[in-house]
Protein backbone atom coordinates (compact mmCIF):
# COMPACT_ATOMS: atom_id res chain seq x y z
CA UNK A 1 0.00 0.00 0.00
CA UNK A 2 1.53 3.25 -1.26
CA UNK A 3 0.88 6.37 1.16
CA UNK A 4 -0.55 9.39 -0.74
CA UNK A 5 1.99 12.69 -0.82
CA UNK A 6 -1.07 14.64 0.53
CA UNK A 7 -2.10 12.56 3.95
CA UNK A 8 1.56 12.35 4.38
CA UNK A 9 2.10 16.36 3.90
CA UNK A 10 -1.20 16.79 6.61
CA UNK A 11 0.43 13.75 9.12
CA UNK A 12 3.85 16.24 8.78
CA UNK A 13 1.78 19.27 9.49
CA UNK A 14 -0.17 18.38 12.41
CA UNK A 15 3.21 16.85 13.94
CA UNK A 16 4.92 19.72 12.85
CA UNK A 17 2.49 22.57 14.28
CA UNK A 18 2.11 20.26 17.63
CA UNK A 19 5.78 20.56 18.16
CA UNK A 20 6.57 24.19 17.19
CA UNK A 21 3.83 25.56 19.62
CA UNK A 22 4.68 22.92 22.30
CA UNK A 23 7.30 24.96 24.09
CA UNK A 24 5.03 28.12 23.89
CA UNK A 25 2.21 25.98 25.18
CA UNK A 26 4.34 25.19 28.16
CA UNK A 27 5.71 28.54 29.10
CA UNK A 28 2.06 29.91 29.00
CA UNK A 29 1.09 27.15 31.22
CA UNK A 30 3.88 28.18 33.55
CA UNK A 31 4.87 24.70 33.26
CA UNK A 32 8.68 26.13 31.24
CA UNK A 33 10.75 28.85 33.13
CA UNK A 34 10.99 31.81 31.13
CA UNK A 35 14.20 32.87 29.82
CA UNK A 36 15.82 36.39 30.98
CA UNK A 37 14.94 39.20 29.14
CA UNK A 38 16.13 39.69 25.71
CA UNK A 39 17.59 35.74 25.65
CA UNK A 40 16.09 34.29 22.43
CA UNK A 41 18.39 31.57 21.96
CA UNK A 42 16.00 30.04 24.79
CA UNK A 43 12.73 30.94 23.01
CA UNK A 44 13.90 28.73 20.24
CA UNK A 45 14.35 24.84 21.92
CA UNK A 46 14.94 21.95 20.12
CA UNK A 47 11.13 21.11 19.38
CA UNK A 48 10.50 24.39 18.24
CA UNK A 49 13.17 23.55 15.71
CA UNK A 50 12.02 20.25 14.98
CA UNK A 51 8.09 21.41 13.83
CA UNK A 52 9.63 24.10 12.02
CA UNK A 53 11.46 21.80 10.08
CA UNK A 54 8.30 19.30 9.93
CA UNK A 55 6.09 22.27 8.72
CA UNK A 56 8.44 23.25 5.87
CA UNK A 57 8.48 19.35 4.87
CA UNK A 58 4.87 18.98 4.90
CA UNK A 59 4.48 22.51 2.52
CA UNK A 60 7.00 20.75 0.27
CA UNK A 61 5.56 17.75 0.57
CA UNK A 62 1.76 19.62 -0.61
CA UNK A 63 3.70 21.39 -3.49
CA UNK A 64 4.69 17.93 -4.83
CA UNK A 65 1.26 15.98 -4.30
CA UNK A 66 -0.36 19.02 -6.23
CA UNK A 67 1.93 18.77 -8.87
CA UNK A 68 1.78 15.02 -9.28
CA UNK A 69 -2.07 15.36 -9.46
CA UNK A 70 -1.76 17.94 -12.19
CA UNK A 71 -3.78 20.80 -9.92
Amino acid sequence: MAIDLDLLAKACAVAGMGLWLWPVVQRLRGHAPAGTAGAWAQIRSPLWWCGFVLICLALLLQRLAAQQTGG
